[in-house]
């Protein structure tokens, strides 16, 4: 019964009423209140796995439910039952990828923005230096500022960016920079 309450589960939209369905009339053969008991029983356990193990042990980062209803819809019209199952693990696969693709290609611009906008700086500076009148005093702790974010951010997007674009998809793990980076970040 647990097999069968398992493998029902695996079906994205309505898994989890079919295994309470089957626990119910699997308790029906002998009595009712043991179909209600055992009902009862399953419907507790699949919310107690819901709450509490699901979001310790699951990453919903790759949780996109629009692609996977797109994928689940278009997948059960080609497959069926199959597309049906296969659809929620397609689309973190599809998620999972998308991310490690795309948001290295956002550090690749983001570091060219930042020379961009060391370029910009020094005209800034050159301009605040031609200026016949000492400049405020709000100007200049704004530009010094600014100096300290870009050289702060420099190193950062220097070391996520890979050597080669083949290692594109070898960057699965965090760079101890990053994870550094991140600690202080969340941290304080």
């Amino acid at each position: 019964m647990a097999l069968a309450g398992a493998l029902a589960c695996l079906i994205p939209v309505v898994g989890a009423p079919l295994a309470v369905i089957l626990t119910l009339l699997s308790g029906l053969l002998t009595s009712v209140q043991l179909s209600l008991f055992t009902s009862l029983y399953a419907l507790v356990i699949l919310i107690a796995l819901g709450v509490w193990v699901k979001p310790r042990l699951f990453n919903r980062r790759w949780d996109n439910p629009i692609l996977t209803v797109v994928l689940l819809i278009a997948l059960a019209d080609a497959f069926g039952l199959v597309g049906i199952i296969v659809a929620p693990p397609l689309s973190a696969v599809c998620q999972i990828l998308w991310s490690r693709l795309v948001s290295h290609r956002a550090v690749l611009g983001a570091a060219a923005q930042v020379s961009d906008l060391k370029e910009r700086q020094a005209l800034v500076w050159a301009a605040i230096e031609a200026m016949d009148e000492p400049p405020l005093p709000l100007v200049t702790s704004s530009m010094e500022r600014l100096t300290h974010l870009i050289e702060k951010a420099e190193p950062i997007l220097q070391a996520a960016l890979p050597a080669e674009p083949s290692e594109l998809l070898l960057h699965i793990a965090p760079q101890p920079e990053q994870e550094e980076y991140n600690g202080r970040t969340q941290n304080g």
